[in-house]
């Protein structure tokens, strides 16, 4: 009886003691999303519209097209925007490191994003960083 009290004791102990889970929100972006801002009276009131959260790549809507701001509130995952600089021919890449933001209104129209499930892009990736 007294060796399960106190087994349960050292559970207990290890269980308080875990570190608290880093997920926050930042500029009305809620955690774990990737969230975009049309305007910079958007970014201001912290109301992003339009946020993605799912890994992988998928088309962007129009709430997130053209934006002013896109902010990553991720712990651990990068994303990569693909847009298209006015009247060029090629696509470019931005990638968005975790916990970062960046003003992306100069950048053209995005399309597309890619939400990866490391912290930083390799050698391989195609992107820009910006943090």
């Amino acid at each position: 009886m007294v060796s399960a009290l106190a087994a349960a004791s050292v559970v207990a102990t290890v269980l308080g003691a875990a570190a608290p889970a880093r997920a926050t929100s930042a500029h009305g972006c809620g955690y774990p999303r990737v969230c975009f801002y049309k305007t910079s009276a958007d970014w201001t009131n912290n109301h992003p519209t339009a946020a993605y959260q799912d890994y992988g790549e998928q088309g962007l809507s129009e709430r997130a097209t053209k934006s002013y701001y896109v902010y990553n509130t991720r712990n651990d995952d990068w994303a990569q925007i693909t847009y298209q600089e006015p009247g060029a021919v090629y696509r470019s890449y931005l990638c968005l490191l975790p916990n970062r933001g960046k003003a992306i209104g100069t950048l053209g129209a995005a399309w597309r994003i890619n939400i990866h499930t490391q912290s930083a892009p390799s050698a391989g990736d195609a992107c820009t960083v910006r943090s």
